[in-house]
């Protein structure tokens, strides 16, 4: 159980599993440290004796003791600083007030609401050179508005002349020392406290209907349906890895810290309304995550390197989308707007996916990145190398750093056998959720129904391949062998139990394991010709997998199962695995241009020896080394009529020499074509100046 910590003038005591700057306690007694990024503190002072202390330039960390003990040593001044980066909330500030002998206060000790003057954030409070100790000190946290930062506390314990450490902890502004005692301050120790989260961790809905509800520390949500709304969160918002691959509601709530997403699938994160920084995405159960963004302002979506490996979907309106991870797959949804897109230089090898009705107003390419997917880009800036795009940018700025230039590669339509009729959409993905995110049937003639969707939405064949595997994990078998009847069905119906009509055709391959030996298990397969004469088999001893396989069956992308037990078997917990495959994939001659257009060369220079209209095309155009050209790839050659290139024949000539001074550029591009499919790229020319 998690305990908020108290927060009291003379007495300060920490509850249990209680983040304090860099460590957290806890009760357990073989408890260790652990590391995190909780905010922190660390601090130096001047000492007696000593001059600026620690020695060695250092900085004692939170919870440690700057100055000595049994010395009689006074401390003169102090510098107290935050720690831990990116987890300190922005705009936080630690401030600092002393009392030093002959001086006083150096500001009103007294007046909390406006600390405005105290010395802050690793600036020097007290004195050197004067011999005069410190007496008192009170420390506060504070928010970009100069208000007490909620969420979090800073705590202090003093030793001082005659009373040693006998104080006690104090918080949050409190004095911490003697004044008018002529009493000296000999050592000190700080730590930060963080409050306890409000943790979610049942389904329900939580907020108030109308107003706002302040919470003034962290929120977790930790399970699948919860709903959040009318909530000003003065912390970080967490959804938590128990939230697997479910769904979570944000209805207008705003959320002053980051937004950490470790949990959720693809039906997970609906962000309706309200106010955010940032929403860092780390590594998830699932391996998955959707984050559907409406009416929501201030939306920066981070995909952490922690989300390699990983799909990610976004829908909606997001200011900023950072993508930090290497070999992570980002797509977009329906009506998806995007300010800026930025692919850190880490981020290589990812695949970004923009849906046809996205629009992305600047994007920043720092890695060699695929863009994928016929959404608009009205702005590409291309800072790296082996950049390549399914849809040309409106506009394109490359780094002149840039030696391999980016490289439009466009999937082709393709019309349909026989004429006519509108051009096909590739199938760029898949993903197979279950209703309300089951995967078991835990009753007795109990269904399941799984969904397939296919992306793009307009994609032309959205046919579907289902793999299914049904794992009895609790069959009762009593004192006879028993029967396990699964029947499969992707009939269209609103529920699953009614769509087990006459049944359609499925094509698939299913799989029966971990079932009980020596229990007789029927399959009903969804074929009409063996519906009602269902194959069975027993299992004998030892043998524990037994495979079914019909070819009978029609793709659909409705699956819909229903278990049940006959003679004597009981069913009470079947869990069902399926996964689905789509046409992914181009056309052969689509990937045999894209695969040409990297052969070539992406520069050229033309040496100012060569004379107007002489052939210049095997400069321009040329394979890499250790390339071999595809003749049955034609080449087609732009501009027609360029600066200074031209075609004559299909061949590249010089048309002007660079006359003046500065080396002249034009970039040519080459066009391939094999049966209708065509691929481009673009080779930078540089012609010498004469």
């Amino acid at each position: 159980m998690i305990f908020s910590t108290g927060v009291f003038a003379a007495d300060v005591q920490v509850g249990a599993d209680t983040t304090i700057g860099n460590i957290v306690e806890t009760d357990a007694a073989t408890a260790t440290p652990t590391t995190t990024t909780a905010v922190g503190v660390e601090y130096r002072g001047h000492v007696q004796d000593y001059g600026d202390y620690p020695t060695d330039g250092t900085w004692v960390q939170g919870d440690g003791q700057l100055g000595t003990t049994a010395q009689s040593k006074r401390i003169e001044g102090f510098n107290i600083e935050l720690t831990g980066g990116t987890a300190i909330p922005a705009g936080a500030s630690i401030r600092y007030n002393v009392h030093i002998e002959n001086e006083d206060w150096q500001n009103d000790p007294n007046n909390l609401t406006d600390t405005s003057n105290w010395k802050a954030n690793g600036a020097f409070a007290g004195s050197r050179a004067k011999s005069q100790r410190v007496e008192a000190i009170e420390i506060v946290l504070v928010g970009a508005d100069g208000k007490t930062l909620p969420g979090y506390s800073v705590q202090y314990l003093v030793h001082g002349e005659n009373y040693g450490w006998t104080h006690g902890w104090k918080a949050d502004g409190a004095i911490a020392g003697t004044t008018h005692q002529c009493l000296r301050l000999e050592a000190i120790e700080i730590k930060i406290v963080k409050d306890a989260p409000t943790a979610y961790n049942t389904a329900g809905t939580y907020g108030p209907q109308t107003g706002t509800e302040v919470v003034n520390h962290d929120v977790t949500v930790g399970a699948d349906g919860v709903t959040l709304q009318n909530l000003h969160i003065k912390g970080d918002l967490i959804i938590a890895k128990e939230v697997g691959s479910g769904t979570v509601n944000l209805n207008n709530v705003t959320v002053d810290g980051n937004t950490y997403v470790r949990g959720g699938g693809p039906n997970s994160i609906h962000i309706n309304g309200g106010s955010y920084n940032n929403i860092i995405v780390e590594k998830t159960a699932s391996g998955n995550v959707r984050i559907v963004a409406t009416d929501a302002t201030g939306l920066t979506v981070v995909i952490s390197e922690e989300t390699q490996g990983q799909d990610i979907i976004l829908e909606g309106t997001f200011d900023t989308v950072k993508i930090q991870a290497p070999d992570v797959k980002v797509s977009t949804q329906g009506n998806t707007a995007i300010k800026e897109l930025n692919i850190a230089a880490g981020a290589k090898d990812a695949e970004i996916t923009l849906d046809s009705k996205t629009t992305v107003q600047k994007a920043v390419l720092d890695a060699a990145v695929d863009m994928k997917g016929t959404g608009t880009i009205n702005q590409a800036d291309v800072n790296a190398n082996n950049v390549t795009f399914e849809q040309k940018p409106v506009k394109q700025t490359v780094e002149p750093d840039v030696t391999v230039p980016p490289v439009v590669i466009p999937v082709t339509p393709v019309t349909p056998p026989g004429g006519g009729g509108s051009p096909s959409v590739a199938v760029s993905g898949i993903t197979v959720t279950g209703t309300g995110s089951a995967t078991t049937i835990t009753t007795d003639n109990g269904t399941l129904q799984m969904l397939a969707a296919v992306l793009p939405t307009t994609a032309t064949d959205k046919s579907v391949t289902w793999t299914v595997t049904v794992k009895a994990t609790s069959v009762s078998t009593g004192s006879v062998n028993g029967t396990l009847v699964v029947t499969l069905s992707n009939q269209v119906a609103t529920t699953p139990a009614a769509a087990f009509g006459t049944p359609t055709a499925l094509n698939n391959t299913v799989s029966l394991t971990g079932l009980v030996a020596g229990t007789t298990y029927e399959w009903i397969i969804g074929n009409p010709a063996v519906w009602t004469a269902p194959n069975t088999f027993t299992l004998g001893a030892g043998v524990t997998t037994k495979d079914l396989t019909d070819t009978g069956f029609v793709n659909g992308a409705k699956l819909n199962i229903r278990v049940k037990a006959n003679a004597g078997a009981a069913v009470s917990a079947v869990q069902v695995l399926t996964v689905a495959t789509a046409n992914i994939g181009m056309d052969a001659d689509q990937v045999a241009v894209n695969a040409e257009a990297l052969k070539y060369e992406t520069a050229a220079t033309i040496a100012k020896t060569v004379a107007v209209d002489e052939d210049v095309d095997a400069t321009v155009v040329k394979l890499k080394s250790g390339q071999t050209a595809d003749g049955t790839i034609t080449i087609g050659r732009e501009p027609a009529d360029g600066t200074y290139l031209k075609v004559a024949s299909n061949v590249y000539v010089l048309k002007a020499q660079k006359t003046t001074a500065g080396d002249g550029t034009e970039n040519a591009v080459l066009t391939f074509t094999k049966n209708g499919k065509t691929a481009t790229a673009t080779v930078a020319v540089t012609v010498t100046a004469q």
